[in-house]
Formats: C-alpha cells, sequence, structure tokens
C-alpha cells in the first residue's frame, strides 16, 4: 500500500525541481533512481525482489539501523528497486504508480523515490555540496530515520599541497576536532583533508556546522 503521508505526483515534480535548480540536472544526465519498499514481512519483501529481479536491480535489507533519541534501533526490512537511465519526471511517475499499485496488492508499504548522481560511487565523487547534502538528509527523513537522530558526517577540505594539507590538520585538531585525517597521493592529486565527526539528521544543523556558519 502507498505511504499515506507521501504524495507521489508533487514530490516527484519536486525533485525534479530541485535537481534543475540546485545541482544542475539537464534532461539527458543519467541517474540513478531507487524505489523503496517496507514491510515487517521480510518473506513479501523477498517475493517482490524475486518477481522484480529479471526486469530490475534489486537489494534486500533484512536489517535497517537507524537511531532514535540517541539509541540504535532496529527498522522494518527495506527492499529497493534501483534503476539507472534517463528518466524524465513522467517516467519516474509511471514507475512509481507501478509500484505503488504493486504495494497496495502485496499488502507492504511503498516509502517513495530517491534519485543519486552515479558518479557519487567513486572516490571523491561522493562528497555533496550543502544543498545536495540537506536533500539526502530529507531522503533519510523520508525513508524513517527520525529527525534529530545521531549520524556520523564526513566533511572534505581540498588542500594546495603537501604544506597546506599538514597546516589545515593542525589547524583543525588545535581547535579540538580528534578525528581528522590528511589524504595525499604522491602524484598531488586529491590533497585535502577529510574530517569526521558525530551529526545529527537536521538540515538546519548540518548549515550550521560548516565553516563561517
Amino acid at each position: 500500500m502507498p505511504n499515506p503521508t507521501h504524495d507521489m505526483k508533487f514530490e516527484i515534480d519536486a525533485l525534479f525541481d530541485h535537481m534543475a535548480t540546485n545541482l544542475g540536472h539537464q534532461p539527458d544526465d543519467e541517474r540513478d533512481w531507487h524505489f523503496a519498499f517496507r514491510s515487517p514481512d521480510v518473506g513479501r519483501l523477498e517475493a517482490i525482489g524475486e518477481e522484480l529481479s529479471e526486469e530490475f536491480d534489486v537489494e534486500l535489507q533484512e536489517v535497517v539501523e537507524s537511531q532514535e533519541n540517541g539509541r540504535e534501533i532496529m527498522g522494518p526490512p527495506m527492499l529497493s528497486i534501483m534503476v539507472r537511465g534517463v528518466l524524465t519526471a513522467e517516467d519516474v511517475k509511471s514507475l512509481a504508480a507501478r509500484f505503488e499499485d504493486l504495494a497496495r496488492a502485496k499488502q507492504i508499504v511503498y516509502e517513495g523515490v530517491a534519485s543519486y548522481d552515479p558518479g557519487e560511487d567513486d572516490e571523491f565523487m561522493g562528497w555533496l555540496a550543502l544543498d545536495e547534502a540537506q536533500w539526502r538528509l530529507r531522503s533519510f527523513t523520508d525513508s524513517g530515520l527520525p529527525k534529530g537522530a545521531e549520524i556520523p558526517l564526513a566533511f572534505a577540505i581540498a588542500a594546495e599541497d603537501h604544506t597546506h594539507v599538514q597546516a589545515i590538520v593542525k589547524a583543525l585538531k588545535d581547535a579540538g576536532l580528534v578525528d581528522v585525517e590528511a589524504s595525499e597521493d604522491d602524484d598531488q592529486e586529491d590533497l585535502g583533508v577529510i574530517v569526521n565527526i558525530e551529526g545529527k539528521n537536521d538540515e538546519a544543523a548540518l548549515a550550521a556546522t560548516l565553516p563561517g556558519k
């Protein structure tokens, strides 16, 4: 069954508007699309996964961990249907409508769709601008992660040379940050510093964490 809190067509239009306005998405750009189902009955999800596996890539998570009030909790199993391609808003709406009908027939929950840049699988291409990261947190919330739940955050700071890397590391450690890692290649490409901190599933808090905020 559909998630009653979702307006499928409105959310998909809003997603495409966000991608075009904030991420520079073009109509011929390839994207990864993840459509999610949830159910406490993993057998029902397995059956749907088998049914759709010849047509789509599928991924079943039998245990979905999240944070609530500082405690780890286990959410219901989740099945992701993954599509990589150049899709229009109408293409995505058509798939979403199909999955909503399937969820209704199988008495499970269709949660919605999220979209990702295929390049995010590559090292150093997965870093997100602030607006992209905030949208990612919004998708976490839509997928069931409580707002304010604790999550790990990683920030990347680019450097000009090895000396700059060491200066950044020292400044961050002097400021009290502990988990600071230098990223240095021998050919001086991808020079920078990675900072890991404990954050929250909160868009405003994320923005306030960035330098100058």
